[in-house]
């Protein structure tokens, strides 16, 4: 049991030390898009793709990141730090010799000191308690496994509408789709669905996209209402929104805990109303007030209450997203303009920025000397015999420098980088059970980790 904790433990360490690094420098790009996309005139389109680098930066970073060489290099201790000699009492290093050696102003005759006859530490045994990033992740976990599960049942509610609907036969309904099809520059049309149910038309699909169309809608539309609204569920499906709303929800349902997300969620379904509404008026000789209104007889014809759309289907979604768009429409809202090379490339740049991760690193240090000191390491037992066949490991910066194993008199000659900091000795002897232990000198810890099988 103490060792699936342990395992938990430190996978949650890894999972905490990738997850900051997304979590904060995610909130920091959502900042800097809210400042960019404030800029006065800027089309719809563009400030979508600008909030659009939220989601995507949140799904790419774990696997994508680069490294930034800002921190400051760790200063090298000096070579009379190195430990000399290790006497360990029955295979243990004394604590008080350890502090001894920290605190001393005479290093040499402190590590003499570690020859004299210590008093043996005994480990204490104690339960394997999760850690506080442990049950973050348990929750983080069960939050993920939930919200995975409302995607799936969306998905599963969507398809079951859409394979409820018949195909649309309406000469009217038809015609209305290849005019707004035209208006647009498709040259394909996708499939027209009538649905009995009641909602708002929406688009679904990315390799098969549909329209569907309450019925109530095309019973009550006049033509040119038609032409209006399919214009701008075509606008959706030529945006490739579909695509977008997958993303979206994927990373809704990793990151459901993130306050950002939902900020950037919020101006992306807006800012995706708006694009198409900006296509619409672009392409069609109807007015932004006119167009409003359309809006407006569209909702009070399939009956727009303030509830959800399904999720993954592109629709209005809700009254308060409509009442929005019919604001910026009647605030001025113009026809959108073709994105400028020039501003395309910026926002390019930008996006291969920002998308990345950023590590933080030390930063290049100056070459290292590659002189050692030839150091004689001593395993004894409490009489003083020396412990034959003990394999040695000396580690600075979490990684070896230095390997060695004792030979009858329990002595071995380890050649260590004289510019290096020593952290852990850890001896390894055979035949004990409990045989490997870490002697920490920089926390003044001692701890025994178990079970490994003995050296052969």
């Amino acid at each position: 049991m103490d060792a699936a904790i342990h395992t938990i433990n430190d996978t949650a360490d890894i999972w905490a030390r990738c997850l900051w690094p997304v979590l904060w420098q995610s909130a920091v790009l959502a900042g800097v898009v809210w400042l960019v996309t404030r800029a006065p005139r800027m089309p719809a389109a563009l400030r979508f793709w600008l909030w659009m680098l939220i989601p995507l930066r949140l799904l790419v970073m774990p696997a994508l990141t680069v490294p930034l060489p800002l921190l400051p290099v760790a200063e090298p201790v000096g070579s009379e730090q190195l430990v000399q000699d290790v006497t360990p009492v029955g295979g243990l290093l004394s604590l008080d010799a350890l502090d001894a050696v920290a605190n001393a102003t005479d290093s040499a005759a402190a590590l003499r000191s570690l020859t004299a006859p210590a008093v043996a530490v005994q480990p204490v045994a104690s339960a394997a308690r999760p850690t506080v990033y442990a049950l973050l992740m348990t929750s983080w976990i069960v939050g993920a496994t939930v919200f995975a599960i409302r995607l799936l049942r969306g998905w599963m509610k969507i398809h079951g509408v859409v394979a409820r609907c018949r195909a649309a036969t309406d000469s009217t309904v038809i015609d209305a789709a290849r005019q707004a099809a035209g208006m647009l520059g498709m040259t394909r049309l996708p499939a027209l669905l009538i649905t009995e149910e009641h909602g708002s038309p929406f688009v679904h699909g990315v390799f098969r996209p549909v329209v569907v169309l309450p019925r109530a809608f095309v019973e009550q539309a006049t033509a040119d209402q038609l032409i209006v609204v399919l214009t701008h569920e075509l606008a959706h499906l030529r945006r490739r929104d579909p695509l977008a709303g997958w993303a979206m929800a994927i990373c809704q349902a990793i990151y459901f805990f993130h306050p950002p997300f939902y900020v950037a969620r919020h101006f992306l379904l807006l800012e995706r109303e708006t694009a198409c509404d900006e296509s619409v008026l672009a392409s069609n000789s109807i007015g932004a007030a006119a167009y409003a209104r359309t809006l407006i007889d569209a909702a009070a014809s399939y009956g727009l209450h303030g509830r959800r759309a399904p999720q993954l289907a592109v629709a209005a979604e809700s009254f308060a997203r409509l009442k929005s768009r019919l604001v910026r429409l009647t605030g001025g809202l113009q026809p959108a303009a073709r994105i400028s090379a020039p501003a395309a490339l910026t926002v390019l740049a930008f996006s291969i920025v920002a998308i990345p991760g950023i590590t933080l690193t030390e930063a290049a240090a100056p070459p290292a000397s590659q002189e050692t000191h030839s150091v004689t390491v001593l395993v004894r037992q409490p009489d003083g015999s020396g412990i034959d066949g003990a394999k040695l490991e000396v580690i600075s910066g979490f990684r070896p420098i230095a390997q060695g194993c004792t030979d009858e008199s329990g002595e071995a000659e380890l050649a260590i980088p004289a510019h290096l900091p020593v952290q852990w000795v850890v001896a390894l002897k055979p035949g004990d059970g409990l045989d490997y232990y870490e002697f920490i000198g920089k926390e003044h810890d001692l701890r025994q980790r178990q079970p490994l099988a003995p050296a052969a």
